[in-house]
């Protein structure tokens, strides 16, 4: 009786999720059109620290490939040498909030990563963002200002609920995963442009191992990159956004752990969703903590 009873809540809470997800597509989601691809193989370059070894070793084998960059890459040497056919923002600090609500720290890097984008991208390129960006009035003309920027806006509308129907709604680009980090969102992305072999580079998500916490409770990251200066200090304070001021009010250890699980684990729905897709992702990331995709060695150490 017991048991029943459990399945039958289980099924109701299933069945409310449901329906207020499909309420929010009903009323948020907007169409997308994704460009053309011809190509079977991708390669989604994240900002891991191992990125280093490998861009500064084996170059060769990132040029003349679909490529799909990501955050402050268009900062980076490499930049121009790779050419990345895609590229993506997602974080609301990077294309999303007026600066006037960022601290200092937060309005530089949106700063420099757009000034980067207008600068440096002499080639065709698709650069996708969440729609909400288009509230962003000031980061739109400037994007658009340089014509090699094909703007492709992306549902940012989680689903919850029946997992066929929550798939049907990805694949439709009705709806997303949980972004809670931007890999998440490329890899959605990578397999909705149809490709059928994903490789993933510079995804440690080790972060754990570089956590602080001060005498005041306040949490600092050592946070490290491929494009980080030899020597440079990146040991940075953690902030939240429960306020919508991003970068004014500091991160609690629960709320990051919180968001730490809930990407390991969406990174489990995007495995799920590849295989109905048809798509294979190969984990190419030196002693990544990431454990939902098959880990490969393409390089000789």
């Amino acid at each position: 009786m017991v048991r029943l009873i459990k399945k039958i809540v289980k099924y109701i809470v299933c069945m409310l999720k449901t329906i207020i997800s499909l309420l929010r597509i009903i009323r948020h989601s907007k169409s997308v059109k994704l460009p053309l691809n011809q190509n079977k193989k991708i390669l989604i370059l994240g900002n891991g620290p191992s990125m280093k070894n490998q861009l500064e070793k084996h170059l060769e084998f990132f040029l003349n490939q679909d490529v799909l960059g990501v955050n402050s890459m268009a900062k980076t040497q490499y930049y121009k040498m790779i050419k990345p056919k895609h590229y993506m923002l997602w974080d609301p600090v990077g294309c999303v909030v007026p600066k006037e609500k960022l601290s200092e720290e937060y309005a530089m890097i949106q700063e420099t990563q757009i000034e980067a984008l207008v600068s440096n991208t002499e080639w065709e390129m698709n650069l996708f963002l969440p729609y909400q960006s288009k509230t962003n009035e000031d980061i739109t003309k400037r994007l658009k200002s340089n014509k090699n920027i094909n703007i492709v806006y992306l549902n940012n509308i989680e689903f919850e609920g029946i997992h066929k129907l929550k798939y049907f709604c990805w694949k439709k680009c009705l709806a997303g995963p949980s972004a809670v980090n931007i890999l998440i969102m490329a890899l959605y992305l990578a397999i909705n442009l149809k490709y059928k072999e994903i490789y993933l580079f510079g995804a440690e998500h080790t972060w754990f191992k570089n956590l602080e916490v001060s005498d005041e409770n306040i949490l600092y990251l050592e946070d490290e990159h491929y494009y980080d200066k030899q020597g440079e200090s990146v040991k940075r304070v953690l902030y939240g956004s429960e306020n919508g001021d991003y970068g004014k009010e500091y991160q609690k250890m629960p709320n990051l752990f919180w968001l730490y699980f809930l990407g390991f684990r969406e990174y489990h729905k995007i495995q799920e969703y590849s295989k109905i897709m048809g798509a294979n992702i190969y984990n190419a990331t030196p002693k990544s903590f990431i454990d939902a995709f098959l880990k490969v060695k393409l390089f000789k150490e």
